[in-house]
């Protein structure tokens, strides 16, 4: 039925269909421990499913219950259930975002300090100065990289808008040209920018990797997605413009934009030079 359910999904990206098997799965691994087909459960069952993850973040147990509730709306839709057992069902937790902090041109340089090689030191300067996603970044080819017209095109996104063309900035450049050389000098039929040691394909978890690395005995405290937050609140706050930094994101929608732009002290400090 899972499988069923992931097949309908035609127009989902490849790593969203993963996130999905894999939480659909566990949940059907937990309903067989409770003999209980996962067609016929209760709101009480998932949750119960909900329950065991209290140790991880509000967030990411909201993501699980979309993703079971996603399913059942499926069934229900193909007339298999008569009504969605995860609508009545509720998070545990605090769905108050803690104030974020941007990261900082002084944080970028220490996490820098902490790379090692070339490769390394390419991959944080990309998230640095494209803003793309992680998760964007690992599906990167060396034919996505343009030196001579000085752009880098990214065609994994969430949805098709977000297929776009990114500048390569010039503090960037030189970097990169230096890092394309070498691995165009490289022996190997990956077509992927970034290859790990053993020449196969980057991937995400490898990234979560050096999150953990760099912050090692450090006073460094960041995530993979505050490299693309930063980028746009930079963009915005050297241009003001919005649009520009929804072109670069590839958000669909500005809204998506504005939430990722944090305020900061200098650009609060023009409240005190308006003349009302």
């Amino acid at each position: 039925m899972i499988s069923d359910f992931l097949d309908a999904k035609t127009s989902m990206v490849k790593n969203s269909k993963k996130a999905y098997n894999n939480t659909l799965s566990r949940f059907s691994d937990f309903m067989s421990h409770r003999n209980v087909e996962p067609i016929k459960a209760r709101s009480g069952d998932i949750a119960a499913y909900l329950d065991q993850f209290t140790n991880r973040a509000y967030k990411t147990r909201t993501s699980y219950r979309k993703i079971i509730n996603s399913y059942y709306n499926w069934c229900l839709d193909e007339g298999l259930i008569s009504r969605n057992p995860v609508k009545s069902v509720v998070v545990k937790g605090n769905s108050k975002r803690q104030k974020q902090t941007n990261m900082t041109e002084d944080d970028f340089v220490l996490i820098l300090n902490r790379c090692e090689g070339l490769r390394e030191t390419t991959l944080v300067s990309f998230l640095w100065y494209t803003g793309v996603r992680s998760k964007e970044l690992v599906e990167i080819t060396v034919n996505d990289i343009d030196l001579d017209e000085e752009s880098i095109y990214v065609s994994t996104s969430k949805t098709s808008n977000g297929n776009r063309y990114i500048p390569i900035h010039p503090n960037f450049l030189p970097l990169l040209t230096v890092y394309m050389e070498v691995r165009q000098s490289l022996d190997t039929d990956e077509d992927y920018l970034f290859l790990n040691k053993r020449g196969n394909q980057v991937i995400y978890r490898t990234l979560l990797h050096y999150v953990k690395k760099f912050q090692n005995n450090s006073k460094i405290d960041f995530s993979l997605h505050d490299f693309r937050r930063a980028f746009i609140t930079r963009v915005y706050n050297a241009t003001g413009d919005i649009v520009l930094c929804q072109q670069l994101a590839g958000h669909a929608s500005i809204d998506t934009t504005r939430k990722y732009i944090l305020g900061d002290n200098q650009r609060l400090e023009k409240f005190k030079a308006i003349n009302f």
